[in-house]
C-alpha cells in the first residue's frame, strides 16, 4: 500500500506542477480572456492533482498503523 501511496502522491505533484506552469506561461503571454456573460468552467486538472496528492499521502500513511499478529 505504501508504494502505491507513493505513486499516487508524486503523480498528483507532476499534475499540478504541469498545471501551475501552464498558468505561469498563459499569464507571462497575457493571454487572459476578457470576462464574458459565460460561467469559467471548473478547473479539473488542478482538482485532481489535489486529490490524487491527498490520497497519496493518506495511502502512505495508513500502513504505519497497522498492528502485526
Amino acid at each position: 500500500m505504501k508504494k502505491l501511496g507513493v505513486l499516487v502522491l508524486i503523480l498528483g505533484v507532476v499534475i499540478m506542477g504541469y498545471t501551475a506552469v501552464k498558468f505561469v506561461e498563459q499569464k507571462k503571454r497575457g493571454t487572459e480572456e476578457q470576462v464574458q456573460d459565460k460561467p469559467l468552467p471548473f478547473p479539473w486538472l488542478p482538482t485532481v492533482g489535489a486529490l490524487l496528492t491527498a490520497g497519496g499521502i493518506i495511502m502512505m500513511g495508513s500502513g504505519r498503523f497497522r498492528r502485526v499478529r
